[in-house]
């Protein structure tokens, strides 16, 4: 019964999320109707399995304190402009839903890790994010190389963080509903970087989409008139891709991070 439960507890997971992944790509908004099913449903099942086949004590702690985890950090993030409502509600319900270490591959977890088994599924994540900051560093120094493309003026850690999160366009290419930032401003004659590490998300969804789209249309205006070859803007990068990407991995290999933090801690 308890794998059964298990299995239930991933395909719901699975389906939310591949569902919310399709939204967040092509609106980079999701349903809050799904996060409730979600949520809803996984509470359901925990419940029902529960009954059928009581939890341990130790079950017990490991799926409250899941849940604790996915709520603080869905709620820092969130605060801390890391990322938008959607990724928070995603965690907060995937903590309901992924209470239980599953894979379909058997994995020797320490308990102390497998009290929490959301913060595996979340440590696959960094795999996926370095690899995204590799590719666009290396294509960005062979455009930097062949294109004469130059950085804004800025500091070292500015530049850097363009070079590893921003790409080059033409200007043309930057039109108000594109999901492109622009990550350098005009200001005293000469073009600066302006690339914040995290973004703003403490507005309405409205007005915050509103703001993007102006900056986004004054950029490009600013840059056609002065005859600029290209403007670097950061692509926003759908934050429920990466969770789906994280989940796949703990699905069908376990947790990436694990030996890096059994020998660390």
């Amino acid at each position: 019964m308890e794998y059964i439960c298990e299995i239930l507890l991933a395909a719901l997971t699975f389906i939310c999320l591949t569902i919310g992944c399709y939204q967040d790509v092509k609106t980079r908004y999701t349903s809050n109707k799904l996060w409730a099913i979600q949520g809803i449903g996984s509470a359901i099942l925990l419940i029902a399995c529960g009954v059928i086949s009581p939890y341990s004590f130790l079950e017990i702690f490991g799926i409250v304190l899941n849940v604790l985890f996915a709520l603080f950090f869905g709620f820092l993030f969130l605060y801390l402009g890391a990322w938008g409502g959607g990724d928070s509600k995603a965690m907060m319900v995937l903590g309901i839903s992924s209470p239980f270490v599953f894979s379909f591959i058997p994995m020797d977890i320490p308990l102390q890790f497998s009290l929490v088994p959301l913060f595996l599924i979340l440590f696959n994540m960094l795999p996926a994010m370095l690899l995204i900051l590799v590719i666009t560093l290396g294509y960005n120094l062979i455009s930097i190389g062949a294109k004469g493309v130059g950085l804004p003026q800025g500091s070292f850690v500015q530049k850097l963080i363009i070079l590893i999160t921003a790409f080059p366009i033409k200007p043309e290419r930057l039109t108000g509903d594109s999901f492109l930032d622009p990550v350098e401003v005009f200001e005293n004659d000469d073009w600066h970087a302006d690339a914040p590490v995290f973004g703003q998300f403490d507005e309405e969804d409205e007005v915050l989409e509103r703001r993007e789209r102006e900056r986004r249309n004054e950029v490009r205006n600013q840059a056609l008139a002065m005859k600029k070859a290209y403007v670097w803007v950061r692509p926003q990068i759908p934050g429920l891709l990466l969770f789906w990407i994280a989940y796949v991995i703990w699905l069908f290999y376990g947790s990436i991070g694990l030996p890096f933090l059994a020998v660390l801690l």
